[in-house]
Formats: structure tokens, sequence, C-alpha cells
């Protein structure tokens, strides 16, 4: 289910939304918040500095969660 057919799991503002990063560089997943992450970037933009993470996922704390653990088998199997 989704925030679409469940809308208990919708984010219904920025406050509540949060992101799971992914950094190919360091083989490694970091989750923050939207806003968080939206600060980091615009220090980086004004630095014109090189940001490694990407985002892969929004959602709930718990959902980013969640979806960590699924890609973290993937990760591990890359780190070898």
């Amino acid at each position: 289910m989704n925030s679409l057919t469940n809308p208990e799991r919708a984010i219904t503002s920025l406050e509540n939304c949060h992101v799971l990063l992914w950094s190919q560089s360091q083989c490694a997943m970091h989750i923050e918040p939207v806003s968080s992450m939206l600060t980091h970037n615009r220090r980086a933009y004004v630095e014109d500095r090189r940001m490694d993470y990407v985002p892969i996922a929004f959602g709930t704390r718990d959902l980013c969660g969640a979806l960590a653990e699924k890609v973290r088998q993937t990760l591990n199997k890359r780190r070898g």
C-alpha cells in the first residue's frame, strides 16, 4: 500500500517528510528530514561543491527506514 491507497501514510507537510539518500562513493545510505537535505543542497550550491548523496525515496521516517533495510542487502553485496 502507498500514500494513494492509504491516506494515513501520506506526507502532509515537509516537517514530517524524510528522505532516504544513497552515496555511491561511500556505498552507504542516510536518512534525514527533507528540510535538512535542502539546506545541505543549497549550501553546496552556494559553495559550488559537489554532493555525493542522491535521494532515492521520500516518506515518513519509518517508511524510509524500511526501504533502507531492503536496499541494505544490495549495498552489502556491492561491498563484497
